[in-house]
C-alpha cells in the first residue's frame, strides 16, 4: 500500500513579520481526516560550516541565544539570503561570524531542519584550512565569540552535552565522519 502524502487544501499566511512567516494549512490525511489547523513555518535555507585550521581545530562561535536564554557554543551557521548560492552563503557566513576564510569549502550533508513545523533544511559545509583574514561583522543582533577546540575536543563537546545545539550536534558529527575517513 505505502506510505501517502497528506494533501493541503487551503494555504494562508498566519503571521509574518521580518524574521517569521507563518502559513495555517487544511490538511486531508490519507484517512480522511480533515486538519483545519496546522501551521507550518515557511524558512529560508540554512548553511552551518564546520571549518578546520591548518592545525586541525575547529572553528566554532559563543552567542546568547534567546529562545533559551542561554549562551551556546555553537558551529557558524546562517540563513541564504534570497536568490543566494548555499556555497555563497556558508562563506558568506563564516566570515561575518568569525573572521575565517578558506578556498577549500565542500558541501557535505543536508539536514531536515524541523520536519514537523518548518519547511526549510541545512545545509552542512566543510572548510578545510581556515584560517582569520579579517575582522567579525556580524548582523546588529549577534555578539559573537570565536574559540579554536581540536577535533578530540570538538567530539568530547558534542558527545557530552557541552554542545547542545541539535543541527550544530548532528552536523558535527556528519563534519567529523566526512574529516575523519
Amino acid at each position: 500500500m505505502g506510505l501517502k502524502k497528506w494533501q493541503v487544501l487551503s494555504s494562508q499566511v498566519a503571521f509574518q513579520n521580518r524574521w517569521w512567516l507563518v502559513h495555517q494549512e487544511r490538511c486531508q490525511l490519507p484517512n480522511g481526516h480533515i486538519i483545519d489547523d496546522y501551521f507550518v513555518r515557511i524558512a529560508r535555507p540554512i548553511v552551518m560550516i564546520m571549518a578546520l585550521t591548518p592545525k586541525r581545530e575547529v572553528v566554532l562561535v559563543r552567542q546568547y541565544r534567546h529562545g533559551v536564554r542561554e549562551i551556546l557554543t555553537e558551529l557558524p551557521a546562517g540563513y541564504v539570503e534570497p536568490g543566494e548560492d548555499v556555497l555563497a552563503a556558508a562563506r558568506r557566513e563564516l566570515q561575518e561570524e568569525t573572521g575565517y576564510e578558506t578556498a577549500e569549502m565542500l558541501e557535505i550533508g543536508r539536514l531536515v531542519n524541523d520536519p514537523t513545523a518548518s519547511n526549510n533544511y541545512k545545509h552542512i559545509f566543510v572548510a578545510l584550512n581556515a584560517a582569520p583574514t579579517s575582522p567579525q561583522h556580524p548582523d546588529p543582533t549577534e555578539e559573537i565569540e570565536v574559540l579554536t577546540v581540536p577535533l578530540p575536543r570538538f567530539r568530547a563537546m558534542l558527545s557530552d552535552g557541552e554542545i547542545t545545539c541539535s543541527g550544530c550536534v548532528a552536523a558535527g558529527f556528519v563534519g567529523l565522519a566526512h574529516v575523519e575517513r
